[in-house]
């Protein structure tokens, strides 16, 4: 669906999915932090609020993933409007089309979002790790490919390809 926006520029890395689980994590992580820090230096009432939450048991915990999700939203947003900005130029229609890319990369994100969640509550493990994973391992295969297509064409000394064709394999085996 995105590249069929792109016209000639097939060669452009654009995804639905494009911004990953990153905003969430980021999202997540910056709430973490601003809930350790001492009052003293974060007097505000929100992040009294968000303290106070977290000895709520669930209702704390919802309140705390409900701001998680709003701050992932705005970072999510921020980061797409800046990839549509990015990739405007190449676009066939620039009517509506920052706009439209924008909101197709957040609602991916948000998708993979809840992806994650779902298979936190099924049980199947932690969701987000899970993904992270498979986005590790997609990166190997690729990776893996290049070096295979490398080992083909002859660019670098069947020792050079051999080595990294170990590594990368070492590396697969140890994440997994």
């Amino acid at each position: 669906m995105m590249r069929a926006l792109y016209g000639q520029a097939q060669a452009l890395p654009a995804s639905l999915f494009e911004l990953g689980i990153s905003p969430h994590i980021n999202a997540s992580i910056i709430i973490t932090v601003l809930l350790i820090l001492p009052k003293d230096l974060l007097p505000f009432t929100w992040a009294n609020r968000l303290r106070d939450a977290r000895k709520e048991g669930k209702a704390g915990e919802a309140l705390i993933n409900d701001r998680i999700n709003y701050l992932a939203l705005l970072f999510a947003v921020y980061t797409a409007v800046h990839k549509a900005l990015e990739l405007a130029p190449y676009a066939l229609y620039s009517q509506g089309f920052v706009l439209q890319t924008a909101l197709a990369l957040v609602a991916g994100s948000f998708m993979i979002h809840h992806c994650a969640n779902t298979i936190t509550a099924a049980g199947v493990g932690n969701g987000s790790t899970l993904v992270i994973c498979m986005g590790i391992i997609t990166e190997y295969a690729s990776t893996l490919h290049q070096v295979l297509v490398g080992l083909e064409s002859s660019v670098l000394p069947l020792w050079q390809l051999g080595a990294l064709l170990l590594g990368y394999l070492g590396l697969l085996l140890f994440t997994v």
